[in-house]
């Protein structure tokens, strides 16, 4: 249909977007709002999870990638308090078992 032409009644919308750009405008403000960042894993599936690593590397706060089940929240919640107490900051996978 799209190589005969586009017909009038037909409007294509491309909503892609990234997340992380969004996520570094915050981060690189005067104060940004958190203290670890969990990020999303269905992202990080389709983009990596290198993809935060500026999180860590550049503004030295932990970061986690999970999903979205409340187990996997919580790994994640737990993996990065750990860290924030250690000050070892490191981009964390988050799974349960």
């Amino acid at each position: 249909m799209l190589a005969q032409g586009i017909p009038d009644n037909l409007l294509l919308l491309m909503s892609g977007r990234l997340t992380w750009p969004a996520v570094a405008m915050l981060l690189d403000s005067d104060t940004p709002a958190f203290d670890a960042l969990i990020a999303p894993g269905h992202v990080a599936t389709i983009m990596g999870s290198e993809e935060w690593r500026f999180v860590v590397d550049q503004h030295h706060i932990p970061a986690a990638v999970a999903g979205f089940t409340p187990e996997s929240l919580l790994a994640a919640r737990i993996r990065y308090c750990g860290r924030l107490l250690n000050t070892r900051y490191s981009l964390i996978i988050a799974t349960h078992r």
